[in-house]
């Protein structure tokens, strides 16, 4: 029996050392709103610059790209980068002109707005394969004029399948939630996120999924977790913070990076934290590229072994 079970062991481990890889991953609000509605400085100069960084990345998920769209695909060629978009129509200075008017739009049910996400997933295909699965607005939005503003924004998630160089696949999610703190925001946010976790359920039953960007629900103002906890608990995904260290991990709760194991394939997270390299040099000091932090995690993602005949 006991050579069995160390036979099975070896043979376990073997699998899984086999067809292991790693998947370095961003997640960052670059913060590109239109400099004409924005009070962070400098975002010709800023989103530049953080496209600089990407390389550094296999799978970069971006929010807040808006009016910065067409800087960041640029790395399409410069890089040799491929780029997802999220919900929404592309971005149109017409928008922002016409924003006045069309935020009377809220005396139309169901109102949609033409507008996009700010939602970029960038892949470096030299390292991974992509392909994006969805790409879904939420129901429920709530400000136009008041608030986060949030219904100018086709705010809702991208899922773009992401597979390494050793087969190993990932259903890797990229959302951002309403912003704001007022009652009806909270509430909002209540409904997406049970949305998000209902598109999971549906687009990746039984696989490995990351699923990460701005939850925006806010701890340090005494808003009710529950949801988000709830999210986690129903689609058993771990948070990264876990193997964070403890000076770096966010504590805030409005980015995150959560994560799962599949039925084919383990993600073990290596290592997270806010990449400290996101900032750059204006009147003499140093910083940030945004107003969000960099968080950044590596993940072990390898196959799971399959059950071998005759061990009992």
């Amino acid at each position: 029996m006991i050579r069995w079970l160390v036979l099975a062991a070896v043979l376990l481990t073997a699998a899984g050392d086999g067809f292991a890889g790693e998947l370095r991953l961003l997640s960052y609000n670059v913060r590109g709103i239109p400099p004409v509605i924005t009070f962070f400085g400098r975002p010709g100069t800023r989103i530049p610059l953080i496209v600089e960084k990407l390389e550094d990345f296999d799978v970069a998920l971006l929010q807040e790209t808006f009016s910065y769209q067409d800087v960041i695909e640029r790395c399409a060629t410069d890089a040799d980068c491929v780029t997802y978009h999220g919900p929404g129509r592309k971005f149109r200075w017409g928008h922002v002109i016409a924003a006045p008017v069309l935020g009377l739009c809220w005396l139309t049910p169901r109102c949609r707005l033409p507008t996009n996400s700010g939602l970029m997933t960038v892949a470096q295909p030299a390292r991974v394969d992509t392909e994006r699965i969805a790409a879904e607005r939420f129901e429920r939005c709530w400000g136009y004029l008041i608030g986060g503003n949030d219904c100018f924004a086709a705010k809702g998630f991208v899922l773009v399948r992401t597979t390494l160089a050793d087969g190993a696949e990932v259903d890797i999610y990229n959302t951002h939630l309403d912003a704001a703190n007022w009652r009806w925001d909270r509430s909002t946010r209540k409904s997406q996120i049970a949305e998000l976790g209902r598109a999971i359920a549906h687009y990746s039953a039984g696989r490995a999924v990351i699923v990460a960007g701005d939850f925006n629900f806010r701890k340090h103002r005494g808003e009710d977790l529950a949801p988000l906890e709830r999210f986690q608990a129903d689609l058993a995904l771990a948070d990264s913070t876990a193997c964070a260290d403890a000076d770096v991990a966010d504590a805030r709760g409005l980015d995150r990076i959560f994560f799962r194991s599949g039925d084919r394939f383990h993600v073990d997270c290596v290592a997270a934290g806010v990449d400290p390299s996101f900032t750059y040099v204006r009147d003499g000091k140093e910083r940030p590229l945004s107003d969000h932090d960099a968080l950044a995690a590596t993940f072990r993602i390898s196959r799971l072994a399959e059950a071998t005949p005759g061990l009992e």
